[in-house]
């Protein structure tokens, strides 16, 4: 998601200058009474171009030398978006006597929308020796010298001349000096602009495009950052800490299943980024979960990992690798070491499609309860995934597969696991947010359970909700419910379980 955002703000033009039907002062008016001209004028103005265009088109073949014919008719092609045409008739405009100056101002509009910089530049060099509405050339040098490079020096010269001569084009010059700051890196001073117009220029489309640039920029400082973490604690009520089955008979009648647990993360994180293409983040998570009754339930997890990535224009490449420990009632219980690469592709400006394939080795510390129990095995895994991104990329949905092979060591629990994921987050306000996981996970066990003498499968089911409202910048107050149904074959292993959990969460 990120990724995209700092693609749009390095794409200096994502909003087009669009110049009115009469963009520049003094319409050019006839030479001559001509009641077929004048009436192409007044089709033109009042929107009908197909009937303008008719007229237009008997006028300029009967009166070729007509630089007026030729004006109106090139920006009549050029409001029905056929460019080709429109640049020959406004070119003939801007060179037939006498010459028409909204021609020449057309002109450079339509080239600088085509790309074409060369030809856009040597009219511009015509209206600077004619003085041809010299704030509009003036604004046009600013966007040409944005389009071809990053002299930041001439390109705030150019519109900070624009807007003196003539004040109604201090916004939007004001905006697109912010972009040319965006495209030079120079972040402070962009967001001291666009700040500026969101409070000067409330209600206004300049507006809203400043303020979508201003969360863009604050997004890019955030993940630009090299040090960054979170830590959080919660308070959480599980009615079913031991995964006690759906039948008590199974386990002879146990019934202190529930407790309350006190929960502590922390994540802190150092991304070394040399450049635009390349990155390497490493950290640390942690985990703690304190039973208040079941102590022998507490667990602990620390986790290490390093991901280098390769960032290409849509594509992006990474590799993570990670350690994790985990500890069970303050003894080691389990060991993993991963890695793989993750790869995603935007499709689009609001869609992502992502691939991962992964290898994990886990190691269980602690002795197997019965034989065909040990779980020590090495895990294939690999996903598929598609997100949408919306309301400024505040919000997101995903739809994500994953297949696995835990290639145990002993039979009882190797299996090829399934798992279908669908999500949403919205964002309810500036500061309140929502988002919800659906998911679903058959597992087929691929040899016969030695205890039961009965080939397990297993379907779980997992449904998450969370509600965060941010109470002051970096701190979030935040509040899960999740619930889990596991149906299987063999009836030791169904259960449910229900989490609620209220914490907060700060940022750093």
């Amino acid at each position: 998601m990120l990724k995209k955002i700092i693609l749009i703000i390095f794409v200096s033009f994502a909003v087009p200058f669009v110049l009115p039907k009469q963009a520049f002062p003094g319409t050019a008016r006839p030479e001559e009474q001509n009641p077929q001209l004048e009436r192409a004028i007044w089709e033109y103005k009042h929107e009908n171009y197909e009937e303008a265009l008719d007229l237009l088109k008997d006028l300029r073949q009967t009166q070729p030398d007509s630089s007026m014919v030729a004006y109106y008719l090139g920006i009549t092609y050029k409001q029905m978006q056929d460019y080709s045409l429109a640049e020959e008739h406004l070119e003939a405009a801007a060179r037939l006597q006498p010459r028409i100056k909204n021609a020449v101002m057309e002109l450079i509009d339509l080239l600088y929308k085509k790309g074409e910089t060369d030809k856009a530049k040597r009219w511009l060099a015509v209206a600077e020796k004619e003085s041809i509405f010299p704030a509009q050339t003036a604004f046009f040098k600013g966007l040409i010298l944005m389009k071809e490079g990053d002299d930041i020096d001439a390109i705030e010269d150019s519109f900070t001349r624009a807007k003196t001569l003539d004040p109604s084009l201090a916004n939007t010059c004001d905006y697109y000096l912010g972009l040319a700051y965006v495209k030079a890196k120079k972040m402070k001073e962009a967001k001291r602009i666009f700040q500026d117009l969101t409070l000067n220029a409330p209600k206004t489309s300049i507006a809203a495009f400043a303020d979508q640039y201003l969360g863009a920029i604050s997004a890019k400082e955030k993940t630009s950052r090299p040090f960054r973490g979170n830590a959080g604690m919660a308070l959480q009520y599980d009615d079913n800490v031991i995964l006690m089955p759906d039948n008590e008979n199974m386990i002879g009648g146990v019934r202190d299943q529930a407790d309350w647990r006190q929960v502590y993360t922390a994540n802190g994180e150092y991304a070394w980024r040399p450049n635009d293409t390349f990155d390497t983040r490493c950290g640390y998570s942690f985990y703690w979960g304190k039973e208040t009754d079941l102590g022998f339930y507490d667990t602990m997890s620390h986790n290490v990992y390093v991901q280098p990535s390769v960032y290409l224009q849509k594509v992006s490449l990474s590799f993570p690798v990670n350690y994790n420990y985990i500890c069970v009632n303050d003894k080691g219980y389990l060991q993993m070491l991963g890695g793989g690469t993750q790869d995603n592709l935007m499709l689009g400006q609001d869609h992502m499609g992502q691939l991962g394939l992964f290898y994990r080795n886990k190691q269980y510390l602690w002795a197997p309860s019965a034989p065909g129990e040990n779980r020590d095995s090495n895990e294939f895994l690999g996903h598929l995934a598609w997100f949408y991104f919306f309301a400024q990329n505040k919000g997101m949905a995903q739809m994500k597969y994953t297949i696995n092979y835990d290639d145990t060591d002993e039979v009882n629990w190797r299996y090829i696991g399934n798992r279908f994921t669908i999500g949403t987050a919205i964002p309810l306000t500036d500061r309140l947010r929502w988002s919800t996981t659906l998911e679903l996970f058959p597992q087929y066990f691929t040899e016969t359970n030695v205890i039961f003498n009965k080939q397990r499968m297993d379907t779980t089911f997992t449904a998450a909700t969370l509600v965060a409202y941010e109470i002051i910048k970096g701190l979030e107050l935040q509040l899960n419910y999740t619930f889990m149904n596991n149906n299987s074959n063999l009836a030791i292993y169904q259960y449910k379980r229900s989490v609620y959990s209220a914490g907060l969460r700060c940022e750093f």
